[in-house]
């Protein structure tokens, strides 16, 4: 079972969002960027392969494909 980031506010988070090219403020908003950097960002952030990531990222509603009706 991966281990998964407390905060998306922790400065290691932080500096995995830097990495990825987007801000903390742009996470919030959900405007973090194309799918593979959130899915990038959430491998560094929880220490997870990219497969993984892709994983979690799907379960927690991170990408925008399969959203077809953004608000």
């Amino acid at each position: 079972m991966p281990v998964y980031a407390a905060s998306n506010s922790s400065p290691h988070a932080l500096d995995c969002m830097a990495k990825n090219g987007f801000t903390h403020e742009m996470w919030v908003a959900k405007r973090a960027g194309t799918n593979a950097q959130v899915q990038s960002y959430i491998a560094c952030r929880d220490g997870v392969s990219i497969k993984q990531a892709r994983d979690i990222g799907k379960k927690d509603g991170n990408f925008d494909t399969g959203n077809p009706k953004k608000h």
